[in-house]
């Protein structure tokens, strides 16, 4: 990239995202429950000829599952006590230490012999320690953090697993049919992250393994953003198939 006049000066260094605490569990979870879901249905389709079968059980869309309050956790509260924060970061701290240190990667190159397990398990922890760390800042946004619900990865499995036909995936392939609240918030979120640490988060939704592939066909998915201030979610809204639009229609 090549900069001239004033563009020197006005010159901003692109905000790095916050880590992604679900970049590997996410897509192992919904590959596995992609094929409980596929097994499901063919033992559903043999079990409706025989007499006396147990009633079909009934699955939320993610819009009744937002309305429902499904993956809201009600006793949630985020700990800001200074000692709680410093006695973690120095527990976190301890546990880095037992980890060799990482090797400098070469200019232009992609070091990857240290990865794996030790790579992921020190990201994270270093992650947990710049989000405690945000904690102390957390007054300054209490209107936008209140504004609402958190939400946790157990919660998540635990709504996943009872609606197997749902999956949770990264929101990029949903971008084009959001309404405007949803990328309002995602945009009004975003600039709350960077204000706090410098870093953008990442956003997710629940919705319809079938609606991952589809293509100009309207999708109703939950949003969500994972919090700057912990390993957890906030949930951001849910949409239904009458409030998108989808690129076709436009």
């Amino acid at each position: 990239m090549k900069l001239f006049g004033k563009d020197l000066f006005n010159f901003k260094k692109p905000e790095k995202p916050l880590y992604d605490f679900s970049q590997h569990g996410w897509r192992t979870q919904y590959i596995m429950q992609a094929e409980v879901f596929t097994t499901d249905s063919v033992i559903t389709e043999e079990k409706k000829k025989q007499k006396g079968r147990k009633p079909d059980k009934i699955y939320l869309t993610p819009k009744g599952i937002y309305e429902l309050a499904c993956l809201n956790n009600h006793n949630f509260v985020i700990k800001v006590d200074p000692v709680y924060l410093e006695n973690q970061k120095k527990s976190l701290l301890r546990k880095l230490s037992l980890l060799p240190k990482k090797p400098k990667t070469p200019r232009g190159q992609d070091f990857q012999a240290y990865g794996g397990v030790m790579d992921y398990t020190r990201d994270e922890m270093l992650s947990v320690i710049e989000r405690l760390e945000n904690r102390k800042q957390i007054s300054k946004f209490k209107p936008l953090i209140d504004k609402y619900p958190h939400t946790t990865g157990a919660l998540i499995q635990d709504v996943l697993k009872n609606n197997p036909a749902l999956g949770c995936r990264p929101v990029i392939g949903f971008i084009p049919d959001l309404p405007d609240e949803a990328i309002k918030a995602m945009k009004e979120y975003n600039e709350m992250c960077v204000s706090l640490c410098g870093k953008k988060t990442h956003f997710y939704v629940i919705a319809s393994k079938a609606d991952f592939e589809a293509v100009n066909k309207k999708r109703d998915p939950i949003l969500l953003a994972q919090s700057p201030f912990g390993l957890f979610w906030q949930i951001l809204g849910a949409w239904g198939e009458e409030d998108v639009k989808c690129l076709s229609d436009l």
